[in-house]
């Protein structure tokens, strides 16, 4: 009898330390769920500050990383671009600019080239010739001249109005174009004083013409 009550007695203590550690598990697996069900339902204003903060970083690291290939992209578009659209030499620029006047059945006379500036090897020319013709050839004449990609790049700065007769329009155009690096470029000559008559040395003549830019031989020119 003595026996039985001593197995109860340590069965009872079993059972007591069993019951003791289950309510302690149940108690900090309840603690632990409440944590984390606050950490996700804080929406404070400071925590959304931090991951929005994080996310433009993210997107700057995201671009600084790309941005090597980006440049060496741009680099070679760029010498693609200058390659095909800016001029070797005056004559290329003369060719172009007849080539549009016969196909738009305008006339562009007098063209003045000078040079401008120069950057990176690459030369500012600007362009000021004569332009007549009917209204609607020469408003083709002046999109295309500035819109086509299939020709010398120009950029047209001023149009004047020099009058009308007989329905032919006469304008005075004024354009930039660019000599790309390396360009074949005629030989300055020295500017004359003009209070002496007597070349000065320290003037420079930076300023050529082309009469009638005419397009090549295979095409016609309309007058």
């Amino acid at each position: 009898m003595n026996k039985l009550r001593a197995l109860l007695t340590m069965l009872n203590l079993h059972i007591a330390v069993v019951a003791l550690l289950l309510i302690f598990d149940i108690a900090l697996g309840a603690k632990v769920m409440l944590a984390m069900h606050a950490i996700n339902a804080d929406q404070s204003p400071s925590f959304t500050a931090e991951e929005i903060h994080y996310g433009k970083l993210q997107t700057r690291m995201n671009q600084i990383h790309d941005l090597p290939a980006k440049v060496t992209q741009a680099r070679a578009q760029a010498a693609q671009f200058i390659q095909k659209r800016f001029a070797p030499n005056y004559s290329t620029i003369a060719a172009e600019l007849g080539n549009l006047a016969s196909k738009n059945h305008v006339r562009l006379a007098n063209a003045q080239l000078t040079q401008k500036s120069e950057i990176n090897g690459i030369l500012r020319v600007r362009i000021d010739a004569s332009l007549s013709g009917q209204y609607a050839p020469l408003m083709h004449f002046i999109n295309d001249l500035e819109r086509a990609k299939d020709h010398v790049f120009f950029i047209i700065t001023g149009l004047a109005f020099n009058g009308e007769q007989h329905g032919n329009v006469s304008l005075r155009i004024r354009m930039d174009t660019y000599l790309r690096p390396g360009a074949n470029v005629p030989a300055i000559a020295s500017k004359p004083s003009s209070k002496s008559g007597q070349n000065n040395p320290g003037a420079s003549d930076n300023t050529a013409r082309i009469q009638n830019p005419r397009p090549p031989a295979s095409s016609r020119e309309v007058r």
